[in-house]
């Protein structure tokens, strides 16, 4: 009998050792898994926190090449304009030479404009820079007169709908007036 309680007892030992060997894989592996999600929990932070950074710095440089590309444009256009402006001047301010004489020379040879703009002082300029010249004016006329054109557009179009709108206020006027004159104007009934 001994030796059955001894098998049992030990039976029952090896059970338990087996229960608590399964217990302490699991909580090993609860471990294993608590450290791993920690650890790629910090990792995603991280790439989320790079790629924050890397959206940012690729923002900054689109931005940056944007106000070059917006400066480099402006100081174009400015530099344009001040040459158009010296160019127009030429043209149109009479010197004492310019009032007497013809103002422009042109040498149908060399193909060069001669601007005499005050005495003693030839001005060079090529006919593309002439032609440039009037083909700048003549867009700006156009720009102008286009502008202009939209301009009283937008306004007629503002104009007609206040029209319209004060002719409809009429026709509901009218309207509500002949609707109240009928209602006062039946007889009342006798009932």
């Amino acid at each position: 009998m001994d030796f059955q309680k001894l098998a049992h007892h030990q039976q029952q030992l090896g059970e338990a050792a087996k229960i608590i060997q399964n217990a302490y894989r699991h909580y090993r592996e609860r471990l294993r898994s608590k450290r791993q999600s920690e650890t790629e929990y910090r990792a995603a932070v991280l790439i989320q926190s790079y790629y924050r950074r890397y959206r940012q710095h690729r923002h900054f440089k689109r931005m940056h090449r944007a106000a070059a590309y917006i400066q480099k444009q402006f100081r174009e256009k400015k530099c344009k304009l001040h040459r158009l402006e010296e160019i127009t001047m030429q043209y149109t301010t009479p010197t004492e030479d310019t009032k007497s004489s013809p103002s422009l020379l042109l040498s149908q040879q060399s193909g060069i404009l001669y601007v005499k703009q005050k005495p003693m002082i030839n001005i060079l300029m090529d006919k593309r820079d002439l032609l440039f010249l009037r083909q700048t004016l003549a867009a700006m006329r156009i720009q102008h007169a286009f502008r202009n054109h939209r301009q009283r557009r937008v306004v007629s179009r503002i104009i007609q709908k206040l029209i319209n709108i004060s002719k409809l206020r009429m026709k509901l006027r009218k309207f509500y007036e002949i609707d109240s004159k009928d209602k006062f104007d039946q007889e009342p009934r006798e009932d």
